[in-house]
């Protein structure tokens, strides 16, 4: 967007479609913003201006915010992290304010113990230890009401999914870092640059339609969610908090997925596609949840995929614990391989293709990792033994597992027979997901060989 009418606002951008100018024309004197970026598209400041002269300049540094008037040095205003900011009150003094927030990241209560009795107090005005309270429209927008609010504290303004409220000049869109959000109108400012995987969608489009589920943090990643609206974020083998620091918790579900991870890394297409997915544009979020199947099941999301992972926590059925853990590696690997998909234009409903495909990804890296016993207890599910179409098809995915390139053909006449040579493709069958083969360009073809063997 370069002009909105509605409030006569013209915005410039620069070669990174980050936000450089609003101009608010036909005010007297002329009111206007500047963002100023790095080369990557980190923002360092911000300039209000009135009339061409600067009111004040926001400076942001790796979380720590200094604040500079019309004139004078930078002043530190705040140091943010996960639980709320430091705020000064002075050059010299600081307290500590506390963010409580919902499931979508959503700052909704900010206080401080002021009188620092151990205690937050709400009784009376004059003891108010709640600065800040926040309520907001589905889409983002702030609700008014009688909130409790402190006249002398500069406001958090990381509020609707935690991003960064800018209000100057009446502006009100909140900075997402790829782009500026109107809560308004629930509409982004800028086109999304993953657009074309969502034909159906307009460009500017908010999480689908759909902000009571879903929000839309930027970035590159794999996050698991755990407790209480936490994640941890996890990148070649390492868990990190939001912040960015290493993370050193003892979350159970944490545990579990992580080592399970770095256990699919330590395969060769295994580590191929979590490479893959860390370094996409697209956030894919491992859930502590379950499914209507007992199983693991992925989905994909207007910014990347959620893989419902509560089969993790399981203790499994098996009285040999190297079988539940192949078991539950086989998978973790199938969705993984979905998110793969979703980055390769592969996303959307389900198909016999792409659940094959899944499978026989999961196989290679069991393969790789040295879990004989279970592929060789599992393997009736795709390949009846009895039958010439199951042997037929168990004899193709072993010479697909060990094929230095990617047969197209080959990979044809398998997934035609996955459906009618055993259980599992008859269970993608049973529950309606249409036969549609692969096609030369299919994405696990960027992944052969599939195994180190």
């Amino acid at each position: 967007m370069t002009f909105d009418p509605d409030k006569n606002l013209t915005l410039a951008y620069n070669h990174l479609n980050k936000p450089t100018l609003a101009t608010f024309n036909g005010t007297s004197p002329l009111k206007t913003i500047e963002w100023v970026y790095d080369a990557t598209g980190n923002k360092l400041k911000k300039l209000v201006k009135s009339g061409g002269a600067i009111q004040y300049t926001q400076h942001y540094s790796a979380g720590i915010e200094y604040r500079q008037g019309a004139t004078g040095a930078p002043v530190i205003e705040a140091i943010y992290h996960p639980e709320g900011r430091v705020f000064y009150t002075s050059a010299t003094t600081s307290r500590y304010e506390y963010s409580i927030r919902d499931h979508l990241g959503n700052t909704r209560l900010t206080f401080s113990d002021l009188n620092n009795n151990n205690k937050v107090d709400i009784t009376t005005t004059t003891s108010n230890e709640v600065l800040q309270e926040n309520h907001y429209y589905p889409f983002g927008l702030g609700t008014n009401g009688v909130w409790m609010n402190s006249a002398t504290s500069l406001d958090n303004l990381y509020q609707y999914n935690g991003k960064e409220l800018n209000n100057d000049w009446g502006l009100n869109m909140i900075d997402y870092g790829a782009r500026m959000y109107m809560a308004d109108l629930g509409r982004w400012g800028g086109v999304d640059a993953l657009a074309e995987k969502y034909a159906g969608w307009s460009g500017y489009n908010y999480v689908l339609g759909n902000p009571v589920v879903f929000m839309d943090p930027d970035g590159r990643e794999i996050w698991i969610a755990y407790g209480d609206n936490q994640r941890v974020r996890y990148d070649n083998g390492n868990l990190y908090n939001e912040d960015g620091s290493s993370y050193d918790g003892d979350d159970a579900f944490v545990g579990q997925v992580f080592s399970h991870l770095n256990r699919i890394g330590e395969a060769k297409a295994g580590q191929q596609v979590l490479s893959e997915l860390t370094g996409s544009d697209d956030i894919f979020n491992i859930l502590n949840v379950g499914t209507r199947h007992g199983g693991m099941e992925y989905r994909d999301t207007e910014s990347g995929g959620n893989i419902a992972a509560g089969f993790l926590m399981q203790s499994g059925l098996a009285t040999d614990e190297s079988l539940n853990e192949a078991n539950r590696i086989d998978a973790l690997s199938n969705e993984l391989l979905h998110g793969f998909q979703s980055i390769h234009g592969e996303g959307g409903a389900a198909d016999l293709n792409k659940e094959f495909a899944s499978d026989l990804f999961s196989r290679a890296v069991l393969q790789d990792l040295g879990y004989d016993e279970y592929l060789s207890i599992t393997q009736s599910q795709w390949g009846n033994p009895s039958t010439q179409k199951g042997q037929q098809l168990n004899q193709n995915m072993a010479t697909l597992l060990s094929a230095p390139n990617f047969d197209p053909e080959l990979y044809r006449e398998t997934v035609k027979l996955f459906p009618k040579a055993g259980p599992r493709g008859a269970f993608y069958k049973s529950r309606g997901i249409p036969t549609k083969v692969g096609k030369n360009g299919v994405a696990i073809s960027r992944l052969f060989p599939l195994t180190n063997q």
